[in-house]
């Protein structure tokens, strides 16, 4: 069977993930995330343009990302990606950009201890010390 598989990464807006229960019980969190570019537009300019994803974790992995991911997060998601198409109230037809995250790494946690931190390229290439610090 064929997925579309998905890494992205961006900060979480414009509020906090939101954790919830499936009937069954199960946790279930979704967050919006935004993936901002800038380009040169035709006359040098620069353009800021800005995708945006809705995140949706379960199990484990939704109740550590409700406990740890927060509004402005700067994380890295790994998931399995759809795109969605829906009337709004004035039926007008909107594209939604789903992800179902297999993980969520916590690219800031450092900047919460006051120090700096950067995105150091995909996880197999970060060293072993880096990693074990995350909590997912």
């Amino acid at each position: 069977m064929d997925t579309c598989k998905i890494t992205i990464v961006g900060r979480v807006q414009p509020r906090d993930p939101e954790p919830r229960f499936t009937a069954d019980g199960r946790p279930v969190t979704s967050f919006r995330l935004v993936c901002n570019r800038v380009r040169k537009g035709r006359d040098g300019e620069r353009l800021e343009e800005a995708d945006w994803f809705q995140v949706t974790t379960f199990g484990r992995l939704a109740e550590t990302t409700a406990n740890l991911v927060t509004k402005g997060s700067h994380v890295l998601v790994f998931g399995r990606f759809s795109a969605r198409e829906w009337q709004d109230n004035e039926g007008k037809t909107r594209t939604s950009l789903d992800v179902v995250a297999d993980d969520v790494m916590l690219l800031d946690q450092r900047q919460r201890e006051g120090q700096s931190a950067g995105y150091a390229g995909p996880p197999d290439q970060q060293a072993d010390s880096e990693l074990e610090d995350l909590p997912f």
